[in-house]
């Protein structure tokens, strides 16, 4: 996919995000090539869906593409913290 296209998926990605179509933003930013923010961008919908195992997964892959990307580790450490307090498997 060239550039100028990744741009547009990822546009509507965030529109539809942004419409609280969150399936539809994943289908979407699936599409796009894997980088720590597409993981990051993932992980976070994930994560307002309430699927925090998910979502640590997708943060585990940013931070694993870009060690400097703390946000992702705090986001990561943010949906532990809930599966552990829902009875979730923790760490």
């Amino acid at each position: 996919m060239s550039l100028k296209a990744e741009l547009e998926t990822w546009a509507l990605a965030l529109k539809a995000y942004e419409a609280s179509k969150y399936d539809e933003a994943i289908a979407y930013f699936d599409n796009v090539a894997d980088t720590s923010k597409i993981c990051w961008n993932v992980g976070i919908i994930l994560a307002t869906l309430g699927r925090h195992e998910e979502a640590v997964e997708h943060f585990a892959e940013a931070t694993a593409m870009d060690g400097f990307f703390t946000v992702a580790y705090q986001q990561k450490g943010v949906s532990n913290f809930v599966r552990v307090v829902t009875g979730g498997t923790g760490w």
